[in-house]
Formats: C-alpha cells, structure tokens, sequence
C-alpha cells in the first residue's frame, strides 16, 4: 500500500503547480514508507541465522545504498531529457509497477512475522 500511495503522489506532483502542494504530495507519499521497511528488515533479521546476521545485513544495506548515488543523477538525466512532468509520471508508473509486483508476487505470500520461527531457534532443535 505504501508503495502505491508513493506512485499516486509522485503522478499528481508532475500536475501541481503549487509548492505547498508538492510538499504536501510527497509528506503523504513517504511518510508510510518506514512500515513496510521496517517488516522486511525484521524478517530478514528472523530467518538469518545469528553467525550470518552482519553479513546479511551488509549485502542488503550495500545493495540499497548503491542505489543512493544513482537516483539523482538518473533523475536529472530522465529530467533533461524528458522534462519534469513526463519523468514524474513516469517514476510513478514505474513505481506503481512494483507495487503491484509486491502484490502478486513472493513477497505477498511472505508469512506473518509471529509465524516465524528465528533461524537460531529452528535449528537449535535439530542439533
């Protein structure tokens, strides 16, 4: 859902031309965010075994934060060449594709995080 409310703000941005508004879109677009973050690194936490947990944790965080440098400089690329309504339109489609995605795909049918069993606690009982 968050993913989707990010799209939905991100396409009405490149149609405002209030400040305000934009700031007010994209609060509304990102504040929900955290949540969905939040669940996933704690899943990640739960299934990876204790001795693997910095390991995990930095191939994830590396992955992520590779992403950092390369958004802007995509960003103003798409902006120049497209401008800025279209590449918002855009970003959110794009955006809105992944959410999809995350719907239908593996992610959907994750299961609830108190189904879990902590990895250490899985394979404690078979040693």
């Amino acid at each position: 859902m968050a993913a989707t409310v990010l799209a939905a703000s991100l396409v009405a941005c490149a149609f405002v031309q209030s400040y305000p508004l934009v700031l007010t879109l994209l609060v509304v677009g990102f504040v929900l965010n955290p949540a969905p973050n939040a669940g996933f690194m704690t899943y990640v936490m739960l299934i990876t075994p204790d001795a693997l947990q910095g390991r995990v944790q930095s191939a994830l965080m590396t992955c992520v934060l590779a992403m950092s440098p390369l958004a802007p400089a995509a960003g103003g690329l798409f902006t120049e060449w497209w401008g800025g309504e279209p590449t918002l339109v855009v970003l959110g489609a794009l955006t809105f594709v992944v959410a999809s995605l995350m719907l239908v795909g593996p992610l959907r049918r994750m299961p609830l995080l108190a189904d879990v069993a902590p990895a250490d606690a899985a394979t404690a009982g078979s040693v």
